[in-house]
């Protein structure tokens, strides 16, 4: 009988609350579980109190169907979040898109004005020089 377990990832997220929940799950089920911090993780929730690295859960693939049906927030749920917040950043970069081209018309109008003014300048210093010369 081969043991060996292979991980499938079953759950990830930065908030702290969350992991806790998932995992308290899976241990009152009796399922096998590892827990993985992204990066440097695990050392900044030491060092700083926090980590915003994704910590992920990690069950057996024979343990993957029982476990999804347990977990009260699942992939679903998640991808729906993940669609949201993926709208949610291409209307922030349309925004974004948006500010670049108002500051560069502004920018625009700025220099054009900067540029009558210096004209005017040029046209008056003229006009003085002439008014000297009679």
């Amino acid at each position: 009988m081969d043991d060996k377990f292979e991980e499938v990832e079953i759950y990830n997220s930065i908030n702290e609350l969350e992991i806790g929940q998932v995992c308290s799950i899976l241990e009152d089920n009796d399922i096998p579980y590892v827990r993985k911090d992204d990066g440097i993780g695990s050392y900044m929730g030491i060092y700083m109190g926090v980590s915003y690295q994704p910590k992920r859960i990690y069950v057996n693939k024979k343990d993957y169907e029982k476990a999804l049906k347990l977990i009260p927030f699942s992939s679903e749920e998640e991808s729906e979040i993940n669609e949201v917040q993926e709208d949610a950043k291409e209307e922030n970069i349309d925004d974004e898109n948006q500010d670049q081209e108002n500051s560069n018309n502004n920018t625009r109008k700025t220099i054009n004005i900067i540029a009558k003014i210096i004209f005017y300048i040029i046209v008056l210093v003229i006009i003085g020089g002439f008014i000297m010369l009679l």
